[in-house]
């Protein structure tokens, strides 16, 4: 008897949060990728991304250690206490993630003792968002190509067993001659194709939206200089808002606190777009020359 190919309503939902994961994971290291931050501790900056892609607000502030140490800066979550006219934060209060002692306990002034980074959206969600719909898309496909390994269904005593059967990828069904077999078509249409071209569609607009690069579906070859153009435009646009945002957050850091921390786009993951396209030029010309 062949093993039993169906998932129970558990199984299903365990291969969904798997698939879920797999599909985080992803997106959290192709957004920290994005950028690079120098001038800070090691791991700190994937730290304060990390935070960043969450969607969770941050204060950079000196850390209470003694001066034979330096100036540290420290990264930490915040709440808001008071506001001026145009409802701007005038104190903050640390929210430590930890114990550590070094991290102020008393409100801090803002644009004084502190400067603040906050988020204009969540990313995390956006993305949970877009990550659900590619579950479903992975599903869908799981259930299409099932469906299309069991060509029929035979209604009889034994038909548990056939299904089995036939699912393990047995092509002939072997049952007692006294059992009367009826064989119903399904007659599933295969859309396996156009659920993988959907779901690449879906999976650059969540790219774009993050600011990475990623027109891998078929349309890609069917887009005009200006189409390209105009995507590039778009996926430049969120990557370079974000590079704003901490340019001017880690210029105000510096200034208040006398580091040199310094942010740029990560053009050892961007090597693709990091290419110029001036030295092909070049090369055109020289063998024109050379002719």
């Amino acid at each position: 008897m062949g093993r039993q190919q169906w998932l129970s309503r558990k199984e299903i939902a365990i291969q969904k949060d798997r698939l879920r994961n797999i599909y985080r994971r992803k997106y959290r290291s192709l957004f920290l990728s994005l950028f690079k931050i120098e001038g800070l501790d090691y791991e700190v900056d994937k730290y304060i991304l990390s935070k960043i892609y969450e969607g969770v607000n941050l204060a950079a502030f000196k850390l209470n250690i003694n001066s034979e140490a330096g100036t540290i800066v420290g990264f930490q979550p915040f709440s808001e206490e008071g506001y001026d006219l145009y409802s701007h934060p005038i104190n903050i209060r640390l929210i430590p993630t930890n114990n550590w002692k070094y991290i102020p306990r008393k409100l801090l002034k803002n644009e004084e003792e502190v400067t603040l980074f906050k988020v204009d959206y969540i990313l995390l969600s956006i993305v949970d968002t877009y990550v659900n719909r590619l579950v479903d898309i992975d599903m869908t496909i799981q259930t299409n190509l099932k469906l299309h390994k069991m060509p029929f269904i035979v209604t009889s005593d034994q038909e548990k067993d056939a299904i089995d059967q036939v699912l393990s990828d047995i092509n002939v069904v072997a049952l007692s001659k006294d059992v009367g077999l009826k064989s119903i078509q399904t007659n599933t249409p295969y859309i396996i194709d156009k659920l993988n071209k959907y779901r690449m569609e879906v999976e650059t607009e969540l790219l774009t939206i993050i600011g990475v690069k990623g027109m891998k579906f078929e349309k890609q070859a069917q887009m005009t200089t200006d189409e390209v153009n105009m995507n590039d435009e778009e996926i430049n646009s969120y990557k370079n808002r974000m590079l704003d945002k901490l340019t001017i957050w880690f210029d105000r850091v510096n200034e208040l606190f006398g580091t040199n921390i310094e942010v740029m786009l990560n053009s050892e993951y961007h090597d693709e777009e990091a290419m110029p396209e001036e030295p092909e030029e070049q090369d055109q010309e020289e063998e024109e020359n050379a002719i």
